[in-house]
């Protein structure tokens, strides 16, 4: 039915097979589920290595991520292999690469947030705004924390921050000192 029929075909074909029965075995035992895989989960792994090119370590990689569900199956598994594939992450390396990028964003998120004496963490449109400040407009982070304190006890700190870093970016201002300059000149009458 596979149109198997020469040797090497065979060979190819049951090493693929096995590659899936094994794959997906070894994530229903990372879920502690003693039984073996359905067709149709044997055919999620195959899409997901054959197709997507995920490696297998980047499948098992992926796993913890899906901890905040209350039950882990392959449904939930292809929707997040499907969110890491749009986003480039496709092996376990560049899985681990994003998780430390986005850790160090939330915890510089953070740092703002206390600066500007928010209590509130940092959402994630919030922490790709402030990243973007970073990496976009290549702000140093202690001129970014300046702006966060010049802004504590606002109402609104962080409309206020991304208005004062703006203002910052088209002057083209890239240290605390001259922060303080045009922050005097604004002040002054």
């Amino acid at each position: 039915e596979a149109g198997v029929w020469t040797r090497d075909a065979a060979r190819e074909y049951l090493a693929k097979y096995e590659l899936k029965k094994h794959g997906a075995s070894e994530i229903l035992r990372q879920w502690n589920k003693q039984r073996k895989p359905t067709k149709a989960e044997t055919a999620f792994y195959d899409k997901w290595v054959a197709e997507w090119g995920f490696s297998p370590d980047a499948i098992l990689a992926a796993l913890p991520k899906l901890t905040v569900t209350g039950t882990p199956n392959f449904v939930y598994l292809d929707e997040l292999l499907g969110n890491l594939r749009r986003e480039g992450q496709t092996s376990a390396p560049e899985m681990a690469r994003a998780d430390a990028k986005a850790a160090e964003e939330t915890a510089f998120a953070r740092l703002v947030f206390e600066r500007a004496g928010k209590l509130e963490p940092a959402t994630r449109t919030q922490r790709a705004q402030i990243s973007m400040y970073l990496s976009d407009f290549g702000m140093p982070r202690e001129l970014l924390l300046f702006g966060a304190e010049q802004c504590r006890g606002a109402n609104e700190p962080f409309g206020m921050m991304k208005k004062l870093w703006n203002e910052w970016h088209e002057q083209k201002i890239t240290s605390i000192e001259a922060a303080q300059k045009a922050l005097e000149s604004k002040a002054a009458p």
